[in-house]
């Protein structure tokens, strides 16, 4: 199904069963335009909302979902049940596997992530303040994030950084041009208890 005001590029093949154009919570069908490039595959249950951008030679895999105010650029790809929630930034040749969760996420070009890397921008939920406190992980060029990987909010990743497989990565930036080994996960007590919301700090703007 394709919705109105929708744009789909040139040799852009749309399967059956795709939707392209679905109207956000609190939006009318057709009020949010959706552009889509040329030379794409959009698989059978894919969902991509309205207000999305979308470069060339983009494929998705089967029931990914694309929530609204998406940027991605040319020539990358988001595999089967990947989640994109809303507002990401995607870079140009980024590959992001199966599986895959991202909110708020700005990622660089040629960024890889493997199977079900998990992206957090939610500091101490259920904030009721969330749209003030959310704060998404930076990715920049080339970086390469292995499988199951969980990426805590705020974090920046520097360029050409290879982050195994299994890790869970807190703090404000992660150097470039290095490798991290596997940590295993371990629980943080009082979690909770001692979280301090964000959008009170007067510092919030340089976490990001």
């Amino acid at each position: 199904m394709i919705h109105s005001n929708v744009s789909i590029g040139e040799g852009t093949y749309v399967h059956e069963g795709a939707i392209v154009g679905e109207a956000p919570r609190g939006r009318q069908p057709g009020e949010l335009k959706t552009v889509i490039g040329a030379g794409g595959v959009i698989r059978s249950g894919t969902v991509i909302y309205a207000g999305t951008v979308i470069g060339d030679r983009f494929n998705s895999g089967h029931g990914a979902l694309i929530r609204e105010d998406n940027l991605i650029g040319d020539d990358c790809s988001v595999g089967t049940n990947a989640v994109l929630e809303a507002a990401n930034r995607i870079g140009n040749g980024t590959r992001i596997h199966s599986g895959c969760f991202l909110a708020h996420v700005t990622l660089g070009a040629r960024v890889f992530l493997g199977p079900h890397v998990v992206f957090t921008d939610d500091p101490h939920p259920m904030c009721p303040r969330y749209l003030d406190c959310v704060l998404g992980a930076t990715v920049e060029d080339d970086v390469s994030i292995g499988a199951n990987a969980t990426i805590l909010p705020g974090l920046r990743i520097g360029e050409r950084r290879d982050q195994e497989c299994r890790s869970r990565r807190r703090g404000r930036r992660q150097p470039g041009r290095s490798r991290q080994g596997r940590r295993p996960a371990r629980v943080l007590q009082g979690l909770f208890r001692t979280a301090v919301c964000l959008a009170r700090k007067a510092n919030f703007l340089s976490l990001i």
